[in-house]
Parts: C-alpha cells; structure tokens; sequence
C-alpha cells in the first residue's frame, strides 16, 4: 500500500525472472497528475508465494470494507476501485471463506515515497491502516521508495543505497512519527541508469520480499508455539 506499489511488484517479478504483463490499471488522475492504480491484483511469486499490488492510501475506496476483504483473501483479483458501482457490485468479486484460505494476506509492505517521508497527512493515512493491519495481528513494514529522486547519483550506484548518508537520518524519522522500530524500514529506487547493473536493482527487489517471507515465518511460529503451549 502507498507510492510506488506497480514498480516495487514488477521488480520483484522481474527479479525471479516472471514476465510483465501490461498493465491495464491505471489511470491519470487529474488531482495528483500521475498515474495511479486503481485495480486490486495478485501476482503468484512462486507456487506459494503470492503478491498483491492494491490501490493507494490517497483513495477513498476503501469505504467498503475493502481492505478487510483484501487482508481475509476474500476480494478477487481485478476488483476496479474507481467503478461508482463497486460498491453495490463488490459481492460478485468475494471469495468464499473456504476459497479465501490461500488467498490470505500474511505480510503488509507499506510504501512512502522519500521525498515525502516527512509529510504529515500521509502518515496520518498510514497510521490509520497500520493500527488495521495491527489490530488484525499481521506482520508489516515500510519501503521508502523512489531514493533516486533524493540522490539522482543512486540510479548509477544502487549499490551504494544502504550507506547513504540521508538513508539513517529519513528512517530515524520515519519510525519515529509511525512509532515503529528502525528495523521495520528499508529503501529502494525506482529508476536506474544505463549503466546501472540489473542484478543490484533485482538484489534490492529480493531483499524486501526476503524481508516479508521472514517475518511471515516468525509469525507463524509464535502461532504454532502459542497453540503448543495452550
């Protein structure tokens, strides 16, 4: 959830070498002159292992119930968040709790882009939907995304992101505003240069979603200790 969702799915996908499809979901939304999704979609990464890439935090669609839909693993992908009938419509995208069993989202990937690390309206909206995605006892952290538009040197040096020196001071920040630990916080770009090497950026990619199959696997085995001890 947040800026730069499609770009952060589609590295992650071209990094364990899925083809990208076009997209169809976006649009240009004239209050933000940029292009937004508006679609909710889910990728398989492996067999197992499935990515969804939802709308933003900035829309008002999620005043359906949407997002419990989408947590639960009961709303389909290609569910259009910007259809005026979605609303009444929603019913026709709902999985069954039986078939939302695989579908259930395990990790939450916030996302804020750099350059607004410190903007206080949408910490606000994250914060929001982070209490939700607390309060439902699912593990989450938070990428800053687009540093390149920081430090337009990163695009030819990825490599050198994890020792910017702005890197320590924008997570300090961060965390401090969500009230969250640093470790909760990691960084990508979103663009690279010609002579940038495809493997650092598909490192960068590699390294989040390691991130959230860790934090996946420590919840499942305070769970499994929380029943054995029961």
């Amino acid at each position: 959830m947040g800026v730069g969702k499609s770009s952060l799915t589609n590295s992650i996908l071209s990094a364990i070498g899925t083809e990208i499809r076009p997209s169809t979901r976006c649009y240009t939304a004239p209050d933000v002159g940029a292009t937004v999704t508006k679609s909710f979609l889910q990728e398989d990464v492996t067999e197992h292992i499935h990515i969804g890439d939802t709308w933003g935090t900035s829309s008002t669609s999620y005043r359906k119930g949407e997002l419990e839909y989408i947590l639960s693993g009961r709303l389909k992908s290609s569910f259009d968040s910007e259809d005026p009938k979605h609303g009444m419509e929603i019913e026709q995208f709902l999985r069954t709790d039986e078939e939302a069993v695989d579908h259930r989202i395990h990790c939450v990937i916030f996302l804020i882009p750099a350059s607004s690390y410190n903007n206080s309206v949408e910490i606000d909206k994250l914060k929001l939907f982070q209490n939700d995605v607390k309060q439902r006892d699912i593990p989450f952290f938070y990428v800053l995304t687009q540093f390149d538009r920081v430090d337009a040197t990163l695009r030819n040096s990825p490599q050198n992101l994890p020792i910017h020196p702005k890197l320590a001071t924008y997570v300090k920040d961060l965390t401090s505003q969500l009230k969250v630990d640093p470790s909760f916080v990691t960084a990508t770009i979103n663009y690279a240069g010609e002579s940038c090497c495809q493997e650092i950026l598909d490192i960068l990619a590699l390294r989040i979603i390691d991130k959230a199959i860790g934090l996946c696997q420590d919840r499942f085995k305070a769970q499994y200790n929380r029943a054995k001890n029961s």
